[in-house]
């Protein structure tokens, strides 16, 4: 994509790994006097469905240019925007390593971090790198844990890597990160209940154009809450210390489908393309509120990535509510 659009976008490393991989990222506009947004995914190695709704975004972006998009040149003409399909390269390599024995790791969630032992001897790899932010970081005692939160803040290379390539920003407009699954539109604060972002109002204001959008595509309902008052409360996220010490306009954690949790990380494939285009809607309203023009509805451009082979065959509940009729004829139409 980068050698495509030379002159509109550029490969980035915004980090590096415990095992030595680089964390790249693509940026789609490059006037250094913008504001950026940052969108990432994939630091939980097991949420695939995430990082495909992550390439769906930059095959987008990158065939808008192609196509002389209006609305995907209004984008990159107000923004840098940097897309990172993949923050925990280590651990999702690892969800493909199966050795003789299919799926073996898919559902592992942290990084690859090296081993740590408990005083009765347990000793277990990995980090969660969603709970090793240095905002209400709250050290774990047990490595075996899923949501290992390390042994201090940035303890993991991932995040402190990242995390210094954040700072470098010069103008945060907005963050978004993606996870599976939940169909939720999530805002700060994760670390504690009734604890909100300074702009609650105008953050709450666009989580629920950007999940009205998405109920008129497809019908697909997404809830918004804080992680603390809809699910529970976790310390040392991402989006708590971006939000904390970037202060960006927006800041929102995606959970993205299913809501079920029999089946949630491993989506039927013939679902992650309308996953994938739900949450484009999503994000293009708030790009749009932030560009402080009036929405209107993302023209999807172009081919679309190719569901993955190994996404297991499950399917997710049919949703009961009829689809917007106005909204299906202009999908048809474009």
């Amino acid at each position: 994509v980068a050698k495509q659009h030379k002159e509109t976008t550029k490969l980035l490393q915004v980090g590096t790994s415990e095992e030595g991989r680089q964390i790249l990222g693509i940026q789609f506009g490059v006037n250094p006097a913008n504001p950026y947004v940052v969108i990432d995914s994939g630091i939980h190695a097991r949420e695939w469905t995430a990082i495909h709704v992550a390439y769906f975004l930059v095959e987008q972006y990158s065939n808008g240019l192609s196509e002389g998009d209006l609305q995907v040149r209004a984008l990159v003409d107000a923004f840098n925007i940097v897309i990172i399909p993949v923050l925990n390269p280590d651990g999702f390599s690892f969800t493909w390593d199966a050795d003789e024995q299919p799926f073996k790791h898919r559902l592992w969630r942290k990084n690859r971090s090296p081993k740590r032992c408990t005083a009765e001897g347990r000793c277990c790899e990995g980090v969660d790198l969603n709970r090793n932010w240095d905002l209400a970081f709250s050290a774990s005692q047990d490595p075996c844990s899923d949501v290992y939160a390390g042994p201090s803040p940035f303890s993991a290379s991932e995040t402190r890597t990242y995390s210094r390539w954040l700072r470098t920003l010069p103008a945060l407009e907005a963050y978004i990160t993606l996870h599976s699954h939940g169909q939720l539109w999530l805002y700060p604060y994760a670390y504690a209940q009734n604890t909100y972002t300074r702009n609650v109002e105008r953050t709450i204001y666009v989580a629920q154009k950007a999940i009205d959008a998405i109920y008129a595509y497809n019908g697909t309902r997404y809830g918004h809450a804080t992680p603390a008052d809809a699910l529970y409360t976790s310390t040392g996220s991402s989006m708590d210390w971006v939000e904390r010490e970037l202060e960006p306009e927006f800041a929102y954690t995606i959970e993205v489908r299913p809501v079920t949790q029999e089946y949630g990380f491993i989506l039927e494939k013939d679902l992650l393309l309308p996953a994938s285009k739900e949450i484009a809607i999503g994000i293009n309203v708030v790009l749009t509120e932030a560009m402080g023009f009036r929405q209107t509805p993302f023209r999807f451009t172009g081919s679309t990535p190719k569901p993955q082979k190994h996404i297991l065959e499950q399917r997710d509940p049919p949703v009961d509510e009829p689809l917007d009729e106005n909204w299906m004829k202009w999908l048809n139409d474009n």
